[in-house]
């Protein structure tokens, strides 16, 4: 079912102004870290006119809480939040656009809110009201520029609402709308994918998932910035991984939207972070190929009916293959971060001072002579695959200092400093945090990722009839992973084309 989502009845913005918008943000910035722009919303003269009036004119009229759909604008909440105008509506209710009066009342500016009240089938399932309930405490808790602020999750006798900043701009599924039949290009949607993936990589650290992720939940401000709205409704994941006790069924209440559902959701399964994943997956498909991946068929029926996603023009193998894992049906086999998702999507990129460097190496080498002597340098130095060890317990110091290894990690990555310059790589990063956590996923994982990285490479470096390159890099990514299976049989075939240098 759709979801309300919150559209302003003036807005200003167009479905390409606000992606053009997102792309000024990164312009401005080299990234998109600019998200934490704040939006200021301030209340026209004629609503701030009839407040002035109200100290003098009757009360607003009450809401009669017993008859939730007699809920209109005019009337007010708690005393406190005039109704101005229905700004959405879908399954799960009605979004207005409100007057908070104690806002008003301090002189703030912004004193123009957004309340969502839920449906009156809420009543029904008291299990339900009180997950909500607990979940939406948790979104209050979720302070980050791409996802939007909740206040408070209240309720007037029978009526169920939530209060929540006020946004102004279009949302996603207006942006997907006007790029159909086409989709747009990787440099434009990429930028929307950045401020998703964050909001979801940050909630997901917080145990919280979204579960009802789909471009109605999306919202693209007047300045570009990302807003994810409806954390407040979202299922917990508990330490577990199963469901809170009071579950309840949100395809029932509305809150499931089928043709972003994983097979999982579908089927009743506990909540994970990968359900968020594949809806994240099916959205940037659908903005690249002007399409839904499966033509908006649930996803367990798709996956019965043995449908597969046509190939998008203009991806590489590499993010083709990051697309892909990201759509699987099978939870075991999908993309496990929204931050592993995204790094499959962006393109390689080395920096100005890369640049010079690996020129100058080229042209003082010969061209592929060094990748050819760097791979054999670095061949034999690890020749077993990792183990994992028993647990570690590990002291402060020693956790932060793996911290600091990974936040290095991630900086080589982005970089393209996989496995080389020795000493100084994303491998290096790594290996390190290993040798103090044996165990550690992250690490593990990472590995992984150079490994099928330099195998994407070394297969494009093939296809162009690059063998010497191909077996170099080949090598490269087998430094990561010493068995990896497809790089030991890509670097034969390369040797077989002469790739070896004649060894």
């Amino acid at each position: 079912m759709e979801e309300p989502t919150q559209r302003h009845s003036d807005k200003r913005a167009t479905a390409s102004g606000a992606a053009e918008a997102v792309g000024r943000s990164l312009d401005s910035s080299g990234s998109s870290d600019v998200t934490n722009h704040t939006v200021a919303i301030a209340s026209s003269e004629k609503i701030l006119d009839e407040l002035r009036r109200s100290a003098t004119t009757p009360a607003y009229p009450q809401v009669d809480t017993a008859r939730q759909l007699d809920l209109a604008p005019g009337m007010c909440v708690k005393d406190r939040f005039v109704l101005r105008e229905v700004i959405g509506a879908g399954g799960m209710g009605t979004v207005f656009k409100v007057t908070d009066l104690r806002k008003e009342e301090a002189g703030d500016a912004s004193s123009d809110i957004a309340m969502k009240v839920l449906g009156p089938q809420f009543k029904d399932h008291p299990a339900a009201l009180q997950v909500l309930q607990q979940e939406a405490k948790k979104a209050q808790s979720l302070a980050h520029p791409n996802i939007i602020t909740v206040y408070d999750f209240d309720r007037d006798g029978d009526t169920i609402y939530m209060t929540m900043e006020y946004l102004q701009g279009v949302t996603l599924d207006e942006i997907r709308k006007a790029a159909q039949p086409l989709g747009m290009p990787l440099s434009s949607v990429l930028p929307i994918v950045e401020g998703m993936a964050a909001a979801l990589a940050y909630a997901h650290k917080k145990d919280i998932i979204h579960s009802d992720f789909k471009p109605g939940n999306v919202f693209i401000t007047e300045d570009g910035v990302v807003k994810v709205l409806d954390f407040g409704i979202a299922r917990a994941r508990s330490s577990a991984g199963r469901e809170p006790q009071a579950a309840y069924d949100p395809g029932k209440l509305g809150a499931l939207t089928p043709a972003y559902a994983s097979c999982e959701m579908l089927e009743g399964g506990a909540p994970d972070p990968r359900d968020d994943i594949y809806a994240l997956a099916c959205i940037t498909y659908e903005l690249l190929a002007g399409r839904h991946p499966f033509q908006r068929t649930p996803a367990n029926q798709a996956r019965d009916a043995k449908l597969r996603p046509a190939r998008i023009k203009g991806l590489s193998r590499r993010q083709w293959s990051a697309l892909l894992h990201g759509l699987a049906f099978d939870r075991e086999q999908r993309t496990a971060a929204a931050a592993e998702f995204l790094r499959g999507l962006r393109p390689w990129r080395l920096s100005a001072g890369q640049g010079v460097m690996l020129g100058v190496i080229v042209l003082l080498l010969g061209g592929a002579g060094y990748y050819l002597y760097e791979a054999q340098r670095l061949s034999g130095i690890v020749e077993e695959e990792l183990q994992p060890a028993g647990p570690v317990m590990l002291t402060s110091e020693l956790q932060a200092k793996v911290a600091q290894y990974l936040d290095a990690a991630e900086l080589y990555l982005a970089l393209g400093q996989l496995a080389s310059p020795p000493g100084d790589s994303a491998y290096d990063a790594y290996r390190k945090v290993l040798e103090i956590d044996p165990r550690n996923e992250r690490a593990r994982q990472g590995l992984n990722d150079i490994a099928e990285r330099y195998l994407d490479r070394a297969r494009e470096a093939l296809d162009a009839n690059d063998a010497q390159r191909a077996f170099a890099l080949a090598q490269l990514g087998l430094r990561a992973r010493p068995n990896h299976k497809g790089l030991q049989q890509l670097r034969d075939e390369a040797r077989r084309r002469g790739g070896s240098g004649g060894s």
